[in-house]
């Protein structure tokens, strides 16, 4: 029955990264083209990573964090290579240490200050105070001698 209308359909896998070219040929003589994103392994080949990169470099020189972007990402309808995961944070911290996007500095500042505003400490600041090496105090913080909390992964910590 197909074959009343439609001469042939023509499938292109290569001919655009991270995409499905088709072209139908109708028996009329006219032809439609589409293109379908298709599932890929990684961002090397997916069809949208240059839009998705620069959305991420726009929404992190807004000041948004990963968590924050990840959710504009989802909401505007951005997905992984394989099409069937959301984006979360983890993944927008790993985009943005490939395109080597900075992380976004809540103090506007290359260093932390000693002492935060709400009275807690940096990790430098924590330090000075008790007078031992900034790595004894991941250790505790690790190990939970130290209490803080950390925003996203490589941000500031607070002690």
């Amino acid at each position: 029955m197909l074959r009343l209308v439609i001469r042939e359909v023509i499938v292109d896998s290569k001919r655009v990264g991270g995409q499905v070219w088709v072209q139908i040929n109708w028996q009329t003589g006219s032809h439609e083209q589409f293109c379908y994103t298709r599932s890929v392994r990684s961002y090397a080949v997916f069809a949208n990573a240059q839009a998705l990169e620069q959305r991420v470099r726009d929404l992190n020189a807004a000041g948004l964090m990963d968590a924050q972007i990840a959710k504009v990402l989802t909401a505007e309808g951005y997905q992984t290579p394989r099409l069937i995961h959301p984006i979360t944070s983890k993944m927008v911290w790993h985009l943005r240490e490939k395109w080597k996007i900075p992380t976004v500095k809540l103090n506007r500042n290359e260093r932390n200050p000693a002492q935060w505003e709400d009275g807690s400490y940096s990790v430098e600041g924590a330090a000075a105070r008790l007078g031992v090496d900034q790595s004894t105090i991941f250790t505790w913080l690790k190990t939970g001698r130290l209490t803080g909390a950390q925003l996203a992964n490589k941000m500031r910590w607070t002690v």
